[in-house]
């Protein structure tokens, strides 16, 4: 199991979710353990199959899964591990070889994953519903207390630290993009109120995904599923079609990281 960065690692959750894999659950552990936890499951969970095998399991009605790695955020030598299956994993026969599936607390709502959480929601730009990442509000909530006190405060250095940090450091899926750049108005607003500068990053003018990258997360889907995106039955973006049905990352952090 590779630990990727937290956006491929959201890229590949995603991709899973709309071709099947949509019971799930998560653990946080520290990187030592990783290897444990990958050989267990791919001996009982059957995580490691190649695609073609993979298909024949989808066509005798046997569970299929797979798991996930990614980086946790300020927390060096920690790793979220969402772990996948397909819907069928909830009723495998108990006396079936593949019962072990059958001990796992299989959640059904939207994954999540550090700071995020899935949506499914129409894009500010088009309104086309799409598949997405948006921050999840409690951390929201704490993130624009955080940024309003700076303001009220008048401490524009730190402000501007911060905010531009924000917009470094989230993967600009189109859900986080559009709460990203109503927070920075707001702020903007508040600067105002407060007769100083504002001194963040162009609420209007934030990073986008421009296309879909053959990533690490993308080929990963692609082992998994024996299929390219293109044959999955999925909808898939088209180039520079930013909040396509099946929107992609870049690289954060302004046109330095775009592909």
């Amino acid at each position: 199991m590779e630990i990727l960065d937290i956006t491929n690692a959201m890229q590949s959750i995603l991709l899973h979710h709309t071709r099947g894999y949509t019971l799930w659950v998560d653990i946080r552990a520290h990187e030592t353990k990783i290897p444990a936890l990958d050989e267990k499951w791919a001996l009982s969970l059957g995580t490691h199959e190649p695609g073609w095998k993979r298909q024949d399991r989808k066509q005798h009605d046997i569970p299929n899964a797979v798991a996930i790695a990614g980086r946790v955020f300020s927390q060096p030598g920690q790793v979220e591990i969402v772990l996948l299956a397909t819907a069928n994993a909830r009723h495998v026969n108990p006396g079936s070889p593949h019962h072990a599936f059958l001990r796992e607390q299989w959640r059904d709502d939207l994954p999540r994953f550090s700071h995020f959480e899935m949506a499914h929601q129409p894009t500010e730009a088009q309104g086309k519903l799409v598949w997405t990442w948006r921050i999840r509000k409690i951390e929201l909530n704490q993130i624009e207390k955080r940024l309003v006190a700076l303001t009220d405060a008048r401490d524009v250095e730190t402000l501007k630290r911060e905010t531009h940090s924000l917009v470094r450091s989230f993967p600009m899926f189109n859900g986080i993009r559009s709460q990203v750049r109503r927070l920075l108005r707001h702020v903007q607003r508040k600067c105002a109120a407060c007769h100083i500068d504002y001194p963040g990053p162009d609420p209007e003018n934030l990073p986008m995904m421009l296309r879909f990258p053959r990533t690490r997360a993308t080929q990963m889907a692609r082992e998994v599923g024996g299929r390219s995106p293109a044959s999955s039955g999925a909808a898939q973006p088209q180039p520079h079609a930013v909040g396509a049905p099946q929107e992609q990352p870049h690289a954060v952090g302004g046109p330095k990281g775009q592909p």
